[in-house]
C-alpha cells in the first residue's frame, strides 16, 4: 500500500508539472526569432520607440515652442536610433524577449506556432490581430469608464467601513 502511495505521489509530481521548455539551442533561438518577424512581433519595440519618441517631442515642444522643427526632426532621428540600437543589442528587448519565449515553449511548441502561422487562418490572425487588440483596448477602457462611478462609491464604502476619513471629507 505505502509503495502505490509513493509512485502514486510521484507520477502525480510528474504529471501535474507544468512542461518546461527545453535548452535555448542557436535552432531554436532562429526559430523564435523568425515566429517574432512572422507575427510582426519583432517590429513592436520601434513602435514602441516611436511613440514614445512621438510624447517626447510634443513633450519637448509644448515645454520649449521656440525649439525648431528641424531640431525636432533631429532629436526624432536621434531617439529612434538610440532605441534601435538598444532593441537589437546584446541584452536588448529582442533577446530578452526571445528568452521569454524560449522560457515557456518548447522547441516543438515554436515550430508547431510557426506551422500555424502559415496556414491561411494563421495569416489571417495575424493580418486582423493588430485591429482586435485596438477594438479591445477601446471596449475596455470604455467600460473601465462606466464601471468608475460605482467602483468609486465602493472604494468610499469600504474605507468608511474601515475608519479610513478622505482629505476634504470626501
Amino acid at each position: 500500500m505505502l509503495k502505490r502511495l509513493a509512485l502514486a505521489a510521484i507520477l502525480c509530481g510528474l504529471l501535474c508539472q507544468p512542461a518546461l521548455a527545453d535548452d535555448l539551442t542557436p535552432a531554436k533561438r532562429a526559430d523564435i526569432n523568425r515566429l517574432m518577424e512572422t507575427t510582426g512581433s519583432a517590429s513592436l519595440g520601434m513602435q514602441l520607440a516611436e511613440a514614445f519618441s512621438t510624447n517626447a517631442i510634443k513633450m519637448i515642444k509644448a515645454n520649449q515652442p521656440l525649439v525648431s522643427d528641424s531640431t525636432l526632426n533631429v532629436l526624432h532621428k536621434e531617439i529612434m536610433g538610440f532605441m534601435a540600437e538598444k532593441i537589437s543589442a546584446p541584452g536588448g528587448i529582442m533577446g530578452m524577449i526571445v528568452t521569454i519565449y524560449a522560457k515557456h515553449l518548447t522547441h516543438q511548441d515554436i515550430r508547431d506556432i510557426l506551422t500555424f502561422y502559415e496556414t491561411p487562418v494563421g495569416k489571417k490572425t495575424i493580418r486582423i490581430m493588430p485591429q482586435i487588440m485596438q477594438e479591445t483596448m477601446q471596449a475596455s477602457e470604455k467600460l473601465g469608464e462606466s464601471f468608475g462611478p460605482e467602483l468609486d462609491q465602493r472604494i468610499r464604502a469600504a474605507l468608511k467601513r474601515e475608519g479610513v476619513q478622505l482629505k476634504g471629507g470626501q
